[in-house]
């Protein structure tokens, strides 16, 4: 006898012990024969009642396919198929020969009763139900349904409602399980009028066996699809539950279906495509030929969800496409084997382009050659990148790493899908963006005259936020999304979540073919923005109380910036271009840019901040005393390698300002001279470490002035920072007094204390630093009266004073600290103003973004309703027009009261945000104000 083989715990299959050879069989004339002894292997919950429906004329040749051929009982008219035959090639004939069949069986199953009568008691009733989970098609009345789901409290009822099948709860019907009595309701219970409580049950079923071969219903296919998607776990770990569940213990004795599991699941996909495309329905003038994706509901589609002509110049830039286009190098597929006639159910016609013209027409191509150099080093499937959807068409593969062409076809294949109503201007994000712009333009001349782009097409181009921190300074001025005008607060990165995503399915896509590879992915993509859409609501709502939150904060940031600068700079700033200008040293600049100091400011501000990082790692050294373990030896020398490093490339620099002016002549030596080596007690040979005779023989006057007028604005800084330190400290150290009790309290509070007064220790050797250095420059009138020593007298807050002292005993000999009334000035001196004008720019452009974000999100939901009402009229547009059967036409409008209820869901959530008067979208209020109102939409005529 046969033997079959079994799977090995790793969940590959054993190899069969040897013994007679395994012989597959077909049935002849399936189709028009009874097939009584094999049923159809997808099947409806409601149409497998198998003791009286009628015989099923879709069964077919596929249904075979992996049958035990231990059942001899059909000899009689069966022949023998060549065992070299593959699980391809049946998929490839039932395509072709069953297919259709399959799909009109699922249409069928959303037709209307036919009868008014119930199937059970045989009465007339104006509402019949039927139940998806019962494995037998009734048509029962309202006391009918309750009586025979009495004790099936987890059944899953629906009822006619004169156009679909709509789901219903049996709780709303009035069912009461009843746990005790054998079911039966308790005379005590009710006779005391007990109301009954709500319990909510989970429940699963495993394998069961009953009369036919095999059988997959669509509710395990439906379910295995949500696990494998969204659940992100792998069919074969589904399939072991199963058997645990079936049969806990013995799982030999379940009949091993898990390569027929597999089979069915690719067929049934095949078939929901085609039913959620349209599939022969009447063709609608905004249907795509042949396309099986869900595209983004909240991303600009002209003709779809916006019309170019509705849309006012000045608020056109907000209508822009962004798409984000990245490589993944996990999800990749094991070089094995591809068996003969591997067949694809989806490409080309979701979100993977035909691959065998990607794979002929990248192989022909030569990138150009670069003319220069580039300057930035920086390095290393398209997805908008803003709600982080999949774009149809925009998923290639890679076949020699990252090349540019390869991005080239995902981006004009996804706009091909976007533009094919109307055109459309375009965004992309890209992580080597700098180097992919280059030679864009004669790349794009050769792509294939099906996805060419338009010679004149709007493109523009950034950086993802995250990426950019490897870029060159040119790069953050030219290509960052902070800097970009009408993309609101969009990062850029949508790829990487998209990939962490993928990446738990790549244990299962490496080792597939490449044609259950590519149906593969393309179920994932389809199912991750069915799951962004039916969110929709709630992430757009989300997003715009956070965006509202944070536009009035860094609105009022910015505000308060201009209140201490000059009126008169102010508006001549206002005046200038953010647009980035190349000098002829071939330089990016922008007012966006850090400033642009003289060699010699920076040179002595670079100075400045490594005496400050020097102090560092003495206090850090300090701390750790005379034997340092040895992760603390390890962090201090990487700290001395790093300084000595940043020591180096200054004093590479110090020739040039200083001449010959190398050792200083300091009367003392500086404090730890005696520590030879070791870069934290290095002297710079600022001017400050020479006296001013020496500076002047030299002819380094005005650099002196120069580092007079930065010691002067570090001295005010640090005076600032004390007085705001020692604030903080009075209140803390005021709160510990009134407020905590207890040991722990205590000392907690006390550590906060501490790090309280060791920062204003360290402000104030700051201060002390510079007032020393602009000491030995030369002090000023001024400078004796605005900088003086600071004392611990002097460390006391404002209100201590006036608490404590001020009213206090010995009025005649008390007096405020210098350091509360110093007459240092503010922002006034012209470098501290030109520190100051990249800050203004850049709080400005912070509060811009967080504007536009505001109008994008409004952009954004009212595209989310327009497409949901689009798609509504659609599908009730191909339910009356064409002649289709009553099962189509009830899908139809199911799938029509499906994008309605979406569209009044979301209209609940956006109301108030749209009616948010903070920012204003025009396109928005007209299209709200002609199709909806208070109650919600408006009658919308058919598209």
């Amino acid at each position: 006898m046969p033997q079959l083989s079994t799977r090995a715990s790793n969940g590959r299959r054993k190899k069969p012990k040897p013994g007679p050879r395994t012989i597959t069989f077909r049935v002849e004339g399936t189709l028009r024969s009874d097939p009584s002894d094999a049923s159809a292997s997808i099947q409806h919950p409601a149409s497998l009642d198998h003791s009286s429906a009628a015989p099923n004329p879709a069964a077919d040749e596929f249904t075979n396919v992996f049958d035990d051929p231990t059942g001899m009982d059909s000899m009689a008219n069966v022949e023998p198929i060549s065992t070299k035959k593959t699980s391809n090639n049946y998929l490839a004939s039932w395509l072709t020969d069953s297919a259709e069949e399959y799909l009109r069986i699922l249409y069928e199953s959303e037709s209307p009763p036919g009868t008014k009568f119930c199937d059970h008691c045989h009465r007339s009733s104006n509402f019949l139900y039927r139940c998806t989970t019962c494995l037998t098609q009734r048509y029962l009345c309202n006391a009918c349904i309750l009586t025979t789901h009495r004790i099936l409290p987890t059944h899953k009822p629906q009822l006619w409602d004169d156009d679909t099948w709509v789901d219903v709860s049996l709780f709303k019907l009035g069912h009461v399980l009843n746990l005790g009595h054998r079911g039966e309701a308790c005379s005590v219970s009710c006779d005391a009028g007990v109301s009954p409580s709500k319990l909510l049950v989970g429940d699963l079923n495993g394998f069961f066996t009953i009369q036919v071969r095999y059988s997959f219903t669509t509710t395990l296919l439906d379910t295995l699809n949500v696990y494998v998607t969204l659940g992100r776990t792998s069919a074969h770990k589904f399939y072991s539950v199963l058997e645990r569940i079936s049969n806990p213990g013995f799982p030999d004795d379940i009949k091993d279906r898990y390569r027929e599991l597999m089979a069915t699941h690719r067929r049934y996909l095949r078939l929901l495509n085609w039913q959620r495309s349209g599939h022969g329905f009447e063709t609608h003038q905004t249907d795509h030929p042949s396309s099986h994706a869900l595209d983004c509901v909240a991303c600009p589609r002209p003709g779809h969800n916006f019309d170019e002509e509705e849309v006012s110049h000045d608020e056109l830039p907000f209508f822009r496409a962004w798409v984000s286009f990245d490589g993944n190098f996990q999800s990749v597929r094991k070089d094995k084997k591809v068996e003969a006639g591997d067949i694809c159910l989806s490409e080309d016609q979701a979100y993977v382009p035909n691959k065998q013209q990607y794979k002929e027409w990248t192989g022909q191509q030569k990138e150009p050659q670069r003319t220069e150099k580039p300057t930035c080093d920086h390095h290393k499937a398209g997805n908008d990148t803003t709600t982080r959807c999949f774009v149809p068409g925009g998923f290639v593969d890679y076949f020699r790493g990252e090349r540019f062409i390869y991005a080239d076809y995902a981006l004009a294949s996804s706009y091909a899908h976007m533009s094919r109503l109307g055109r459309l201007t375009l965004g992309m994000t890209y992580d080597v963006w700098c180097h992919y712009q280059t030679n864009l333009t004669q790349r794009v001349r050769n792509l294939p005259s099906s996805i060419t782009l338009p010679p004149d097409l709007d493109l523009m181009g950034a950086i993802p936020k995250w990426h950019l921190i490897g870029h060159e300074q040119a790069c953050y001025v030219r290509w960052s999304l902070d800097h970009t005008q009408h993309v609101g607060r969009m990062e850029g990165e949508g790829p990487e979540r998209v990939w962490a995503h993928l990446n738990e399915h790549s244990g299962s896509t490496s080792e597939q073919g490449p044609g259950a590879r590519t149906d593969t992915l393309n179920n994932v993509a389809y199912e991750w923005n069915f799951e962004k859409m039916i969110r929709m609501d709630q992430h757009l709502s989300g997003k715009f109380v956070e965006a509202r939150r944070m536009y009035l904060e860094q609105k009022a940031v910015h505000d308060d910036l201009m209140e201490d600068l000059p009126v008169e700079q102010v508006l001549k700033w206002e005046a200038m271009s953010l647009t980035p200008v190349q000098g002829r040293d071939k330089k990016w600049s922008s007012p966006l840019m850090d400033p642009v100091w003289s060699g010699a400011t920076r040179w002595l501000s670079e100075g400045i901040e490594l005496e400050h990082s020097m102090h560092n790692l003495r206090d850090e050294v300090k701390k750790h005393g005379p034997k340092p373990t040895p992760q603390q030896s390890t962090s201090i020398n990487k700290q001395r390698i790093n300084l000595a490093n940043r020591i180096a490339q200054h004093n590479k620099k110090r020739s040039q300002f200083m001449g010959q002016l190398i050792e200083h002549d300091l009367d003392t030596e500086p404090a730890g001279s005696t520590n030879v080596g070791e870069p934290e007690h290095t002297d710079l040979g600022l001017p400050s470490s020479f006296h001013p005779p020496t500076l002047s023989k030299a002819g380094l006057t005005s650099l002196a002035d120069l580092e007079k007028d930065l010691r002067r604005g570090m001295c005010d800084d640090a005076l600032e920072s004390v007085r705001q330190l020692l604030g903080a400290r009075a209140l803390a150290l005021n709160y510990k007094r009134r407020h905590v009790r207890g040991e722990v309290a205590t000392t907690r509070a006390e550590a906060k204390l501490r790090d309280q007064n060791a920062k204003v220790a360290k402000v104030r050797w700051r201060y002390e630093n510079s007032r020393d250095a602009l000491f030995r420059l030369g002090f000023s009138d001024s400078d004796h009266r605005c900088y003086q020593l600071i004392t611990v007298d002097d460390l006391r807050s404002l209100k201590s004073y006036l608490e404590d002292i001020s009213r206090g005993v010995g009025q005649g000999y008390a007096k405020i600290s210098w350091i509360w009334r110093s007459s240092a000035t503010t922002n006034t001196d012209d470098w501290q103003v030109n520190a100051l004008r990249v800050e203004w720019f850049r709080s400005r452009e912070r509060y811009k973004r967080w504007h536009e974000q505001l109008i994008l999100l409004k952009r954004e939901m009212t595209m989310t309703l327009r497409t949901f009402r689009t798609r509504e009229e659609i599908w009730k547009w191909k339910a009356h027009n064409g002649n289709i059967p009553p099962g189509m036409r009830c899908y139809a409008l199911k799938q029509s009261k499906f994008y309605g209820a979406l569209a009044h869901r979301a209209l609940s959530a956006f109301q108030p945000h749209l009616c948010d008067r903070i920012v204003t979208l025009q396109w928005s209020v007209t299209w709200l104000d002609r199709n909806t109102n208070i109650a919600g939409f408006l009658p919308n005529p058919s598209p």
